[in-house]
């Protein structure tokens, strides 16, 4: 997090940001963050990072707190886009392109994981056609 102060928070949510903020669980972290830094309140600080942990777009399987962000066991994996406009976890040999219709402003790749993975964290593009992703 790229904030001028060494005590910073953040939360993840899905909800609309007015639904999220007044929920009666942000109203709690509110009041608590106010008693300790407004008030002077023994407490202990809020968690640094609060994530939600997500099946599909639309379902919150859990809700965790993190210390760290990016997360400190973060794996990064790197993925190659392939000549068929795949991602795969090797270099493919030969380079791959993917072309998109400008109005969608976006390009589709498509890659299936081994096993149930976690993907938490910045994600980043590397040099060429290579594309970082972290599961955790």
């Amino acid at each position: 997090m790229d904030a001028g102060s060494d005590e910073r928070f953040a939360c993840t949510h899905r909800g609309g940001k007015w639904q999220t903020f007044y929920s009666a669980e942000a109203k709690r972290a509110q009041l608590a963050f106010f008693d300790r830094y407004l008030r002077g309140a023994k407490a202990d600080p809020p968690p640094r990072v609060r994530l939600e942990v997500r099946e599909s777009r639309d379902r919150v399987v859990a809700v965790r707190d993190e210390q760290d962000w990016p997360l400190a066991r973060i794996q990064w994996q790197p993925l190659y886009l392939a000549a068929d406009g795949e991602l795969s976890g090797t270099p493919q040999g030969r380079e791959g392109k993917v072309a998109f219709h400008t109005r969608r402003h976006a390009a589709a790749f498509s890659y299936t994981f081994p096993e149930d993975t976690e993907l938490t964290g910045p994600w980043r593009r590397g040099s060429g056609s290579r594309f970082m992703a972290p599961p955790t």
